[in-house]
C-alpha cells in the first residue's frame, strides 16, 4: 500500500520523492504530519537540486524521526535502514543520480522527476 500510495502523491500530485514517501507514510502510520510539515522536505527533490542524497531515502528518515524521534536508538534506526536501503538497491550508493539511472525508464518517465 506505501508504494502505491508514494506513487499517487508523486505521479498525480506532483509532489518531490522525499515528499510522496512523507504523505504515503503519514496516511499509512498515522504520524498525525500536517501537509504544512511535509514541505520542508521539498528541496530534497533531485538529490537536493544536484543528484546528492536520494529524496526517497530523505523522505523515509524523515519518517523514521517522525515515527521514533524521542527514542535513543534513532541514529542506530536511521543507519540500519540506510544500509538496508544501499544493499536493496543493489548500487551501494545512497545518491540520486545513479539510483535514477539504474531505476529511470523510458517506460516510466512520463511525467516523472527523480529526487
Amino acid at each position: 500500500m506505501l508504494k502505491e500510495k508514494a506513487g499517487q502523491y508523486y505521479f498525480a500530485q506532483d509532489k518531490s520523492c522525499a515528499e510522496a514517501i512523507l504523505l504515503a507514510a503519514n496516511e499509512a502510520y498515522h504520524l498525525g504530519m500536517t501537509e504544512e510539515a511535509t514541505k520542508l522536505f521539498a528541496g530534497f527533490r533531485t538529490g537536493m537540486g544536484m543528484g546528492g542524497t536520494c529524496g526517497a531515502l530523505s523522505g523515509a528518515i524523515g519518517v523514521l524521526s517522525s515515527k521514533y524521534g524521542t527514542r535513543e536508538d534513532l541514529k542506530t534506526i536511521c543507519a540500519d535502514f540506510v544500509a538496508a536501503f544501499e544493499q536493496k538497491l543493489a548500487l551501494g550508493t545512497t545518491e540520486c543520480a545513479p539510483l535514477a539511472a539504474k531505476y529511470k525508464t523510458d517506460a516510466n518517465a512520463v511525467g516523472m522527476r527523480w529526487s
